[in-house]
Order: structure tokens, then sequence, then C-alpha cells
């Protein structure tokens, strides 16, 4: 479990099923196809810094948005939609209720890319590291 605090809101994930891990992982694949030499720096460790580490917080924006800006909108707010349902946020009265999209970032979306940045490195940070680490990341791709 891992939490992080985004202005106001304090955001939790749990580490997913496999199984759903594994599917996330190939929708992402499958969407961002040869925007995939991007994907690494998502998943670097020194991207897990503070949010004080402005330079890496802008350069894991910078790539989502390079990532998501050659793909179909629909498919692309589908995809931030499912992987923003992967959190839960806390609320006003204390307890942690699953996070949604439309609910989150309708009225201040500024933080929507580093909350998903955050989630996935938090949440699929192993199952890619595997594919960067051996380089069979653009072999997956390909495929």
């Amino acid at each position: 479990m891992a939490e992080k605090k985004f202005g106001n809101r304090l955001f939790k994930v749990d580490q997913p099923l496999a199984t759903q891990a594994i599917v996330m992982q190939g929708r992402l694949l499958r969407l961002i196809g040869p925007a995939s030499d991007k994907l690494p720096a998502l998943f670097d460790p020194a991207n897990r810094k503070g949010p004080a580490d402005q330079t890496a917080a802008l350069r894991i924006m910078g790539v989502l948005v390079e990532v998501f800006g050659h793909t179909e909108p629909e498919a692309t707010a589908a995809l931030l939609g499912d992987i923003v349902k992967m959190a839960q946020v806390k609320g006003a009265n204390g307890r942690y209720e699953q996070a949604d999209i439309d609910t989150e970032f309708s009225s201040d979306p500024g933080e929507l890319y580093a909350v998903v940045a955050w989630i996935l490195r938090e949440t699929l940070g192993p199952f890619f590291s595997g594919l960067v680490a051996n380089g069979s990341l653009k072999n997956v791709v390909a495929a």
C-alpha cells in the first residue's frame, strides 16, 4: 500500500491482483504502441521522489502527454478513468472511497497526469520493471 497527497487530496493504492495488473499493462502497451520507448521514464526509481522534485514530475507528465497524445480520445479517457479507479481517495469523513476521474478532476484537472503517473508507478511498476530491465519492452509492443 502507498499513500500520497496531491493538492488537498490524499490518494491511496494497494497492489492489484496479478491478473488486473497484467490486463492494465496490456491495455497500456496496446494503446501507446510506438511511444513505448517513453515508458521507462514512468517507472524509473529516480522518479519516486516526493512532490518537491518538480523536474521528475514534469518529465513524467511530459511522457504521459506524449504517450496519450497519439491515441483516440475516447480510448485515452477510458484508460485514464480505469487507472484512476485503481486508487482510493480520502473523503471529508476520513474514509477512503474509490477514486473517480470525473469526481476528482472535473473541477481540478491540474493534477490528473501526476496522479495517473503515481498510480502506474506504484501499482504496475513491478510488472513493467521486468520488461524494462531485460530489454523486452519493445518486443512485447511489437508483438
